[in-house]
This record gives C-alpha cells, structure tokens and sequence, in this order.
C-alpha cells in the first residue's frame, strides 16, 4: 500500500510541475496587454517558472501586445515570433531559465531587465546589454 502511495505521489507531482506551452492571446477588456490578466493566457492561467511561453504575432486578432509592468516574472522558455512585439516596462524583470528565442531590437522594448539564465553554467546574461540588433539565446534547444 505504500509503495502504491509514493507512486501516486510522484505521478501527480510530475503532472503538477510539467513544463507546459502557454500562447499569449490578450485582449481582454480593461488589461488587453496585461502580461497578469489570466485571460490573456491560451489556459488562462498566468505562466511562470515551470512554463514555456510563446508569443505569437496578434496584429489580425486581439491586436494587444504583452506588457509586463512590475515585479519578477520567472519562465522555463521564451518564443517570440519575430513580427510579435514584448515591452518590459522600467519596474519589471524578466528571468528565463532556458532558451529565449526570438529576441531582437526591434520586437522587444526593454525598460527593466531581460534575463537569460543558463542553470547548467551559473551564467548569466542580461540581455538589454547584450542585445545589440538581433539576439538569440546561445542556449537554445533548436
């Protein structure tokens, strides 16, 4: 019966920190580029440390950006689209523990801070100095 137990346990807990895509939608009235609203997520749920984000290009949909105005947003990944646009405003950081892909001048406007954290190396890369016209993450998975 233990055994049974501690394989249960292990299964849910698995299933609760997988790391899972979430697609950026926004457009939800009144925080139509909120990077919090819930909303604004495909599973309506705000991602965080365990969660490979996607930001896809929404000028034919919602036609609302991410903006992440404050505090400390940790990501498993990040893809930006290269047409798709992310502002990190002057209060926030952004910290991606994997690859971020997708990084260039023109589509992503950084007023905070941009972090790429390579956990296999203890390196750390802020991207706002790194980012000259374009950027790729040299931890890329692709």
């Amino acid at each position: 019966m233990k055994i049974l137990i501690i394989i249960a346990i292990t299964f849910s807990t698995t299933f609760l920190f997988a790391q899972k895509t979430v697609t950026w939608i926004g457009g939800t009235p009144g925080s139509e580029t909120s990077w919090d609203e819930p909303k604004n997520w495909s599973n309506h749920h705000v991602p965080n440390e365990f969660s490979n984000v996607y930001i896809p290009e929404v000028s034919t949909s919602t036609f609302s950006n991410p903006v992440i105005t404050n505090g400390i947003i940790e990501l498993n990944s990040l893809q930006i689209v290269s047409t798709a646009k992310l502002t990190i405003d002057k209060m926030a950081k952004l910290i991606v523990h994997g690859s971020a892909d997708g990084v260039y001048a023109d589509n992503v406007e950084i007023k905070g801070s941009l972090i790429v954290w390579d956990e296999t190396s203890d390196m750390e890369i802020d991207v706002k100095v790194a980012l000259l016209k374009s950027y790729t993450s040299p931890y890329s998975k692709y």
